[in-house]
């Protein structure tokens, strides 16, 4: 027996070959893969997943380069280096598959993304020369070009006017009246390259003979008129020939002399191609690239059969493992339950990993490189060895045992099954631990109880059944469970009758019966467990679900809060900015002119000024014990101290320059109302009237005269430098700071302002000025 013929048709790989031969874009990739065989090693296989990955990411990106269009030019260029004269379609083909060339190597070379692919595409070099003149050597007809070789345009030319005498020359002839008794027929033709008329056989002295037809009636006669033109067509034609076998043999010498590199480039191409179809298929079968190594380990997470996903089959996936402590998988359940699949499953894998394609599977899956993998499932009886269906399986287990090693993974559908039962089974244990002892990876499938109880005797055996519910498979693999056969589930299902059934019950008398059915409740009783447990996942993910969903709104609105807040106080920093620049303007313009005029200004600008800041939080105030009166002075929590202007459903308040305006529960009465400023009782009642440009003007640093200190002759003398200095200064109003004290100082300045020539005239300081302690001074001008 081949043993390695028949593990590859156990597991039908040949399907799964097609399918990756179609996947192909050139008939050179092709015809590698239909026999292409499996990698050396685990390393490689990392290699071409790289690859795999790469092409992958630039079929995504819709960055890969076309592959189709190249032909096999090896053998041409080998013909093209013995100096053979290359066919214009030959060369065509090299001017084609050169173009792909370049494309790809242009595309893939310098990408650091793709280092495999690059790698591959640096061996595609030649003479890119060859290319160019290939590229515009030919018309789209297939000849060679007029305009990249004038000659030939030129001889053309004179080749088609040569035909087109011809033609007029005999047609005149066949029309005119010299040839009228002559012509079999009224047409002219053509006979060894020679124009001729057809004529009756008594007028072939007319010229030359080139044939007669079949009866003998008539004579094909190239006549003497166009002997010439005839001579000289055939001669441009023997020029035009010679030209272009000249310019083929240029080209040819050309592809034979680049012909090492040209393999070399076409070796690369089919590599790609293949990479690339790897990459097809994988996107056929929605498979992924696993992980491999070196270690014998199997974890396959959601494996779908890869040849029913290829043809559109909806496949349920199992969770397949095996490892050193674990290194044999025994599966179990009824018939038609699905067993031969899994298996099949794990042995196509372990197929596809050996050659580079990715699983049908999903991703963080694990499935290590084998050296070896032989696989016995189906019946393998034959006729012409004389051999039945057990034989036939214990001589692919005698091979097995000869050739498996560390490394390798052996497959066996329904081990020892044509036999005694009990036989059997000890047989088949005997033939699993033979195995295992010798490291090797094992799977079988069976209906034997006593295989199903190894991995409890035994703990480097796992076991895993196919579920049934109701009678019928569900086809999900369950680990760690063991299944029964449902023989009888299964004929009921199947159509047999009720009353062979029922006899079968009858008969079904033994001492394994109990056992039996103590399984089958047990199995029943996981299979309620396991819907419970089912449901309660749904439960918990769709809370997990609610939670999260929560989470993110709870994150969004944090984020959108935040972002209002930033928003906010980035809007409050410029209007507090813009503020800051307005008060610096009018302090600036108070300091150049502090009179009246610029005062209002001043308080104009910074009342409209006002509405830029925010409304400030505020302390809401116990009611007053009484309605608020104009000229109450009032306190706000936040703006302070202020006079009573206005009474209504909201009060003015002004605060010095500034005024605002505050609701009553915002205000906290202070004092009771002030009276309103009256002039003082002044000897020279003249001078001493109180204007509003006095009582509204502005004390600032520059316009104050400071007499704290001093002696009433030292204080006089300073108000007399001030006051010229305001004089010049250009200053309208000047506030002489002389405190209360005895009251002496300020009785003798006002004396002495009563009299003074730059005074216009004075009054002491209100309230918002600073009071008594100071007299304002107008100046005059």
């Amino acid at each position: 027996m081949d043993l390695s013929r028949h593990t590859e048709a156990s597991l039908d790989t040949g399907l799964l070959r097609a399918a990756w031969v179609e996947s192909a874009s050139t008939t050179l990739a092709a015809q590698r893969l239909a026999t292409l065989g499996p990698l050396p090693d685990a390393a490689a296989v990392r290699t071409a997943y790289a690859a795999l990955r790469e092409w992958t990411l630039l079929e995504e990106e819709q960055r890969a380069p076309s592959l189709s269009g190249a032909v096999d030019i090896g053998r041409i260029a080998s013909g093209a280096r013995k100096g053979e004269i290359l066919a214009p379609q030959d060369l065509i083909a090299v001017g084609r598959t050169l173009d792909v060339l370049d494309r790809a190597a242009r595309r893939l070379l310098d990408d650091d993304t793709i280092p495999e692919l690059a790698g591959i595409a640096a061996s595609i070099r030649f003479d890119i020369e060859l290319l160019d003149v290939l590229s515009v050597a030919f018309e789209a007809d297939g000849q060679l070009s007029a305009r990249t070789y004038p000659e030939l345009g030129e001889l053309r030319r004179r080749i088609n006017e040569l035909h087109g005498t011809l033609r007029s020359t005999l047609e005149s002839m066949a029309k005119g009246a010299d040839l009228a008794d002559d012509l079999q027929d009224a047409f002219w033709t053509v006979r060894n390259d020679r124009y001729v008329l057809p004529l009756k056989p008594h007028a072939k002295n007319r010229g030359v003979v080139h044939g007669t037809s079949g009866s003998g009636k008539t004579v094909f006669v190239e006549p003497h008129e166009i002997l010439e033109l005839n001579n000289r067509l055939r001669l441009a034609e023997g020029a035009l020939e010679a030209e272009e076998r000249r310019i083929l043999a240029a080209l040819s010498r050309q592809v034979g002399a680049d012909a090492e590199r040209l393999a070399e480039s076409l070796e690369a191409l089919v590599q790609l191609d293949i990479v690339a179809s790897r990459s097809r298929l994988a996107s056929r079968m929605r498979a992924t690239v696993v992980t491999v190594s070196d270690r014998a380990t199997v974890k396959l997470d959601q494996a779908r059969h890869p040849i029913l996903v290829l043809r559109g089959i909806e496949v349920i996936g199992h969770d397949l493992a095996l490892d050193a402590a674990r290194p044999a998988l025994v599966l179990t359940g009824p018939n038609t339950g699905g067993k031969t699949i899994a298996l099949k499953t794990l042995g196509l894998c372990a197929w596809m990993v050996r050659h580079g394609l990715a699983l049908p599977c999903v991703e963080g899956s694990r499935f290590d490189f084998f050296d070896g993998v032989l696989a016995d499932v189906g019946d393998a009886q034959t006729v012409e060895d004389d051999l039945s269906s057990f034989s036939a399986q214990l001589v692919a287990v005698r091979e097995m045992l000869d050739r498996a090693g560390p490394g390798w993974l052996v497959l066996l559908d329904e081990l020892a099954s044509g036999t005694d039962p009990q036989q059997g089974a000890a047989l088949a244990i005997a033939v699993l631990e033979a195995l295992v002892d010798a490291d090797v990876r094992v799977v079988t499938t069976t209906h034997y109880p006593p295989l199903k109880g190894l991995a409890v005797s035994d703990p480097r055996f796992r076991v895993a059944a196919m579920e049934v519910r109701a009678g019928r498979p569900t086809y999900r693999l369950i680990p760690d469970t063991t299944g029964e056969s449902h023989a009888l589930a299964t004929a009921e299902r199947l159509g047999l009758g009720a009353g062979l059934l029922e006899r079968a019950r009858e008969l079904w008398k033994s001492q394994d019966q109990g056992v039996a059915e103590t399984l089958e409740a047990l199995e029943l009783q996981r299979t309620r467990l396991a819907d419970r447990e089912a449901e309660l996942d749904a439960r918990l993910a769709a809370a997990e679900a609610r939670e999260a969903e929560l989470t993110r709104r709870t994150a969004q609105i944090r984020a959108k809060a935040d972002a209002l807040e930033a928003e906010a106080a980035e809007a409050f920093r410029s209007r507090l900015r813009s503020a800051e620049k307005a008060i610096g303007a009018v302090v600036a313009q108070l300091q150049e002119s502090p009179s009246q005029k610029a005062a209002r200004a001043a308080r104009a600008s910074l009342e409209a000024f006002a509405g830029l800041l925010p409304e400030p939080e505020v302390e809401v105030l116990p009611e007053p014990e009484r309605a608020f009166e104009v000229g109450d002075q009032v306190r706000h929590p936040t703006l302070g101290t202020g006079i009573v202007e206005a009474v209504g459903k909201t009060l003015k308040v002004r605060k010095g320059m500034v005024a605002f305006t505050a609701k009553p529960g915002e205000l906290e009465l202070v004092g009771a109302p002030r009276a309103t400023p009256k002039p003082a009782v002044r000897r020279v009642p003249v001078r001493v009237t109180a204007g509003p440009e006095l009582d509204q003007a502005l004390r600032m640093p520059h316009n104050t005269v400071d007499l704290r200190g001093m002696r009433v002759d030292e204080a006089l003398d300073a108000v007399d430098v001030g006051l010229d200095k305001a004089v010049q200064a250009g200053t309208d109003v000047v506030f002489v700071l002389h405190g209360h004290g005895t009251g002496a100082l300020k009785q003798a300045v006002r004396e002495a302002l009563r009299t003074h020539t730059t005074v216009d005239r004075f009054m002491p300081a209100n309230a918002d000025q600073g009071g008594d302690a100071y007299t304002v001074v107008a100046v005059r001008r």
